[in-house]
Formats: structure tokens, C-alpha cells, sequence
């Protein structure tokens, strides 16, 4: 009766921490957005509730990571009072341990992160998808504005990659370019720079200083290579599409069946591939879709490894309130986010894993929070 009293009260003990922290770090987030959707209604003429509309779908990313990142800060917050005011150290007096007083709160956490594998594997992609399609016709505008500088971005049935990009000149540098052929081939094309730019219902690529790189049959003698000055590749879209009407999707926009069947058919179609840079470019890509479609399920994760970690930290700091757990907070997060952006382009670089690259670091963050909690136990 006592333990079950006292898992309610810890429990309850984590719900006000949680809804406040989530609230405040979805508010801090969202203000990089505000700033730049308000950019598009200044500079662009974009309309109020446009923005108002793109703002709702962007929230859904935010949440996938707030959600996470407020287990944290609740766990600080609820165990740093409990053992400011002594209460860790009244039920260990009782032979109730550290991990007994978190079975509770991580059950709990459990739930919380079966619901956010659900919501990041469809409802957040299909959000992703909803703000794509807005940004793409606000995109036909000034189409360079459609590319992420050092990521994958889709267009139409073309794969694109720019290293670097000047939205203002519509200038773009180191351009890889993925471009399917009807006969179902790839033609891979290499630039050192270029410039985009929209005209009627074409975005047209003028690249300079670069290579084409095609098969044109299953025999690697069939391979043709070609060098050129200047090139340009011609992208015809559709010009009045409406929202949810797009279909091509970027990554972050597919749902988790969408991603797992790409993998698969990927995977069958390299086997084919007699071309080894060809090989090279479909394996880059097997590993990229691997490390999106785990990053769903890692995220989901990290709320338990958060719980987890923020429970024996806030008992060795022995403060409660919440400026301590967001200075924590601040720098674990920092930490977390250093790891996961350097494994991720270590994997998009093919030097990673993708698999690997995704639970690296849900994985450094588990293996501390075990350290942590045996250490406690044993002082």
C-alpha cells in the first residue's frame, strides 16, 4: 500500500514540471520560426493565415522534440525537491531504492513514448509534408529558397544536394543532382557551382564546370561519362497545386511505411547496379533513409533515457526548482545534440552506419544515466 502511494505521489510529482517545461521549450523553439515565417509575409506578401497555417504544422516537429526534453526537466525537478526536502533519503531509510522510485515514472514514460513512435512515424511526417507544400509555392517565387544547404532536397523526381547556397543571387555550390531516366536508370550530375532560377512553370538549373555520369544499359560497357563547361538541367512543375496535392516528398516527410518501403526497393534495385559510382550513390542513399526512419523511433526512446538520467542527477545536486534543471537541462541537451548532429553527417557522408548513426546518441545517454543511477546506489 505504501509503495503504491508513494509511485502515485512521484507520478504526480512529475506532471505540473513536464506540461511547464513542454510549454516553455515548445515557445523558445518556435520563435526561430515566428522570425522567419514573419519574413515571408514582410518580404514575400504572404498571407497571415498562411503563416498562422504553416506555424500549426511546424509545432508537430517541435513537439517530437520537446516532448523528450521535458521528461528531462521534469525528472529534475521532481527528484531534485524530493531529495532537497529529504524525502529520497526518508524512503531509502524504508528500503526503498532509487530505481524502485523510478519504476513508476518510467512506466509512465513508456506510454509517453509508444504515443510519440506513433506520432513520429505519421502524423509529424504528414505535418513536415503539409509545411513543404505551402513553402513550395512560396518557393516558385524564388525557387533557391526550396533548398537546404548541405541536406537531400526533392523537386519534382529530381534529388538535389548544394553545399552552399546564396538565397539573395540564387547562386548554389557543389551540386549533386539525382535525376531518374524512363528506362529506369539514374543520371548523376556533378557541378561546381550554378544558379537557379524560376521561369513560368520551369525551375531551370544553369550548372558550369561539372561532369554527367549515366548508364545506359545493365553492362558496365554501356557507361557513358561526360564532361561540360555549362549545363543546364530544366525542372517542369506543376503549377497551381494545392495543399496535400504535392507528390513528392523530402525525408522528413515520409511516414515510417513510406521510408521502409524505399529502403526495400532500394535495396533490391543496387543489386542490379553495375556502375560503382551509381553503387556508391544508391548505397549513400539506403543509409540516409536507414537513419530517418530510425531517428523516429530513437526520439521516441529518449524519453525514457531522459527520465532516466534526470532521476540520479537532480539526487546528487540535491536542488530542486527550475533553474537548476534547466541549467542541466541545458547542457545535456547540448551534449545530445552534438552527438546527433555529428553522427548524422558522419551517416550522410557514408561514413556511419545510418542504424547506428540514429541510436548513437539515445545510446551514450542510456549507458551515463545506467553509470549514474549504480553510482547513487551505491553511495
Amino acid at each position: 500500500m505504501l509503495i503504491k502511494t508513494l509511485d502515485r505521489y512521484i507520478v504526480r510529482e512529475h506532471i505540473p514540471p513536464f506540461l511547464g517545461s513542454m510549454a516553455v521549450l515548445t515557445f523558445i523553439m518556435i520563435l526561430d520560426y515566428l522570425i522567419r515565417l514573419a519574413d515571408l509575409v514582410v518580404k514575400k506578401g504572404v498571407a497571415f493565415g498562411v503563416v498562422v497555417k504553416m506555424l500549426t504544422y511546424v509545432l508537430a516537429y517541435i513537439l517530437s522534440m520537446t516532448v523528450p526534453m521535458s521528461m528531462l526537466v521534469a525528472s529534475l525537478v521532481a527528484f531534485g525537491r524530493m531529495s532537497q526536502d529529504f524525502e529520497i533519503l526518508a524512503a531509502k531509510s524504508l528500503g526503498i531504492s532509487l530505481k524502485r522510485m523510478m519504476t513508476a515514472p518510467i512506466v509512465t514514460a513508456v506510454f509517453v513514448s509508444l504515443f510519440l513512435a506513433w506520432f513520429n512515424a505519421v502524423p509529424m511526417p504528414e505535418a513536415n509534408h503539409r509545411f513543404r507544400n505551402i513553402l513550395f509555392e512560396i518557393g516558385k517565387l524564388k525557387p533557391v529558397a526550396q533548398i537546404e544547404a548541405r541536406s537531400f532536397t526533392q523537386i519534382e523526381n529530381f534529388l538535389i544536394y548544394v553545399g552552399k547556397k546564396n538565397e539573395r543571387t540564387g547562386e548554389i555550390f557543389d551540386v549533386k543532382i539525382n535525376q531518374p531516366l524512363p528506362n529506369g536508370n539514374l543520371r548523376l550530375i556533378f557541378a561546381k557551382y550554378g544558379r537557379m532560377l524560376a521561369q513560368g512553370d520551369t525551375v531551370i538549373m544553369q550548372l558550369f564546370d561539372g561532369e554527367i555520369h549515366e548508364s545506359e544499359g545493365t553492362g558496365a560497357e554501356l557507361y557513358r561519362q561526360v564532361k561540360f563547361k555549362t549545363h543546364v538541367v530544366k525542372i517542369p512543375i506543376e503549377r497551381n497545386i494545392e495543399e496535400g496535392k504535392r507528390k513528392y516528398r523530402q525525408h522528413r516527410e515520409k511516414t515510417v511505411p513510406m521510408l521502409w518501403n524505399e529502403i526495400k526497393k532500394m535495396e533490391e534495385s543496387i543489386e542490379r547496379v553495375q556502375d560503382t559510382i551509381q553503387f556508391k550513390w544508391k548505397r549513400r542513399m539506403i543509409n540516409v533513409l536507414e537513419l530517418e526512419l530510425n531517428k523516429r523511433f530513437a526520439m521516441a526512446l529518449a524519453s525514457i533515457v531522459f527520465l532516466m538520467l534526470g532521476a540520479p542527477l537532480a539526487v546528487m545536486t540535491r536542488r530542486g526548482g527550475y533553474g537548476v534543471a534547466f541549467g542541466i537541462s541545458f547542457m545535456t541537451f547540448t551534449g545530445y545534440y552534438i552527438v546527433m548532429i555529428g553522427s548524422e553527417e558522419l551517416a550522410r557522408k557514408g561514413m556511419m552506419d545510418g542504424i547506428l548513426a540514429a541510436w548513437m546518441p539515445v545510446i551514450i545517454t542510456l549507458i551515463l544515466a545506467i553509470f549514474l543511477i549504480r553510482k547513487e546506489e551505491r553511495i
